[in-house]
């Protein structure tokens, strides 16, 4: 509800207001998918997965999720329907574009004036969006729990998710084989190696998934991800680039100095 998000905008002064919009609204999506019956059907991962899940210090944009079964069909359309109708009940103003041409279904969902309404912004018509993408054909092998999502008003939302195995291995197949170097994967890794009470990548899950997006170098071993990792980043990453990416994502200044090379050289212990 919109006096929720009020609330929760009151509640954190002095944090980036959009960033906390996104959030809640991220958080409401889930809570939506949940009531209309489909999150038994999905794996939550990625980015937003380890910042709801786990309070990592940076906001993200993205929901990410995986089918849990391969041999279903999943109607991405019809669950956004059942989500958008729940919304707009609320009041807000939402507009959801599908596309399923690939095996990543990926959904575009827009509100509209929201930002104009909580005194973001001086243009109605501007939009804040929201990317929810679900992988219907995803590497076998993945670890699944769940948990709830905590929240300051309202109810927990219970959600299945990648287990820290997977959800690191994912991150490790994204630094290996992604087009370019993304700070927010730097900043992700740097999180998780530097956490030893975090455990190792699920390797089938990773080789699985390297090999589906063409990795043509070793199989990944416990005993070589760490230095896979820092070759990559070594050879590709521009490092202010990086740096500026994770910028504007952090909750607090000293966040971005977590993704300079050295920083990524102490946590992964090469």
């Amino acid at each position: 509800m919109k006096d929720i998000l009020r609330a929760e905008l009151a509640a954190a002064p002095g944090m980036p207001g959009r960033h906390v919009m996104r959030e809640y609204l991220q958080v409401r999506l889930l809570e939506g998918l949940q009531n209309v019956g489909v999150s038994a059907d999905l794996a939550f991962h990625g980015g937003t997965a380890l910042r709801l899940l786990y309070r990592t210090p940076r906001f993200s944009e993205d929901l990410d999720f995986a089918v849990l079964r391969v041999d279903t069909s999943f109607d991405l359309v019809s669950a956004l329907t059942g989500v958008k109708h729940e919304l707009d009940r609320e009041g807000y103003d939402i507009s959801i574009s599908v596309k399923t041409t690939t095996p990543v279904h990926k959904a575009m969902i827009r509100f509209r004036g929201l930002l104009r309404e909580m005194d973001m912004s001086p243009l109605a018509d501007e939009t804040m969006l929201i990317k929810l993408e679900v992988d219907t054909n995803p590497p076998g092998g993945a670890g699944i729990t769940t948990s709830r999502i905590p929240r300051r008003f309202g109810q927990p939302v219970r959600v299945a998710h990648h287990d820290q195995e997977t959800l690191l291995a994912g991150k490790l197949s994204a630094i290996l084989t992604r087009g370019w170097v993304k700070g927010r994967d730097v900043f992700d890794l740097v999180w998780y190696a530097g956490n030893r009470e975090w455990p190792g990548p699920n390797l089938g899950y990773l080789n699985a998934a390297i090999t589906q997006s063409g990795w043509t170098g070793p199989s990944v071993t416990d005993e070589n991800w760490r230095s896979l990792a820092w070759e990559r980043l070594s050879a590709d990453a521009d490092w202010e680039t990086v740096r500026r990416d994770v910028q504007r994502f952090a909750l607090q200044p000293g966040v971005v100095e977590m993704v300079s090379a050295d920083s990524v050289l102490e946590a992964l212990g090469v």
